[in-house]
């Protein structure tokens, strides 16, 4: 049992900085998955995926279109997000308890966003302080809580940027994951309009 122990302790040590990631991100899982059935809202927005999740999983009526961007400005988002929640709404047999589930999925995608993006920018330890930042501020769980689209929107935002920044270095690689980006964000808010006109002021320095 000592040697155990010894070897245990050996082996955090020489991977401390994996460990605490570990650790932090399964706080990240306990705050955003915990009591999922009474912390998760479920108002306008969240019918509005369940319906179309419905409607896809029963009727197999599939859209061509998302949400409505606003009210009935007659606007709408595109249809690749009801996809994604409707696979969850499948394998959960539409219960409800969906809405939570894919709320908690996309604050794991923005967790590592976050991680990713601060580590390849400036250093393991601003990635480390980023992350658990965002996994005990209350406003961040609160946020993380809702499910809809927006919650999609902090770790594309990173990563485009992210990508902005290594296409302007001269990686011209980096272009196709940014135009599959940001093709992506018109299914996520319309504000993703903004995108285009953030990388059309970028052209210059490509």
């Amino acid at each position: 049992m000592k040697k155990f122990l010894r070897s245990f302790i050996k082996i955090i040590k020489k991977n401390k900085v994996a460990v605490l990631i570990i650790i932090i991100f399964l706080f990240e899982l306990f705050l955003r998955f915990y009591d999922i059935n009474g912390k998760s809202p479920f108002g306008f927005d969240q019918v509005d995926n369940a319906w179309a999740a419905q409607k896809m999983i029963v009727h197999h009526n599939f859209p061509f279109v998302g949400m409505v961007a606003k009210g009935n400005s007659g606007i709408f988002i595109g249809p690749v997000y009801y996809y994604l929640i409707t696979i969850v709404y499948w394998i959960t047999n539409l219960n409800p308890i969906a809405s939570g589930i894919f709320a908690g999925l996309t604050s794991i995608f923005t967790f590592w966003a976050i991680f990713y993006v601060s580590k390849k920018l400036f250093s393991i330890e601003v990635a480390i302080t980023a992350v658990f930042i965002n996994t005990f501020l209350l406003s961040a769980i609160i946020f993380d809580r809702v499910q809809w689209p927006v919650n999609l929107i902090p770790g594309i935002s990173l990563l485009i940027f992210y990508l902005l920044y290594k296409i302007a270095q001269g990686e011209a690689k980096k272009i196709i994951p940014l135009a599959l980006l940001v093709g992506f964000s018109f299914s996520v808010h319309f504000t993703s309009i903004f995108y285009p006109i953030i990388v059309f002021l970028v052209l210059p320095f490509f």
